[in-house]
């Protein structure tokens, strides 16, 4: 069976940006992550999270990997990402899109977006 996994709205503060005032403090970006994953009809069946894909796990690395790291570029941050969701063979494709809420003045918001599959 073939599930979409959603984490939508993940909030991690970290050092992204080139430019040298983004050098200094940590700011927020939200991250979006959609995931189709292959789980097979007995994993389903048991109703039991063994064998499950964990999204609380792949938050968790997320968060861990985004807020211990420093980016220059969101493209760059996106990829990476888009490596982690892709470590479990289960795992399709995904698409990514983060956001840097406070890059721009105003209300605008910069984002990136990134479609990846397994082949």
């Amino acid at each position: 069976m073939k599930f979409k996994i959603h984490i939508d709205n993940l909030q991690v503060k970290t050092y992204i940006g080139f430019y040298p005032e983004e050098k200094l403090s940590r700011q927020k970006v939200i991250i979006n992550i959609e995931a189709e994953v292959n789980l097979s009809d007995s994993i389903i069946e048991k109703d039991s999270p063994e064998g499950i894909y964990d999204y609380k796990i792949l938050s968790d690395d997320i968060i861990s990997f985004v807020k211990n790291g420093h980016f220059n570029l969101l493209e760059t941050l996106t990829n990476k990402i888009a490596d982690i969701v892709l470590r479990d063979p289960r795992i399709i494709w995904t698409r990514v899109i983060i956001s840097k809420p406070d890059a721009l003045t105003g209300t605008a918001i910069a984002s990136v977006e990134l479609l990846r599959s397994r082949n």
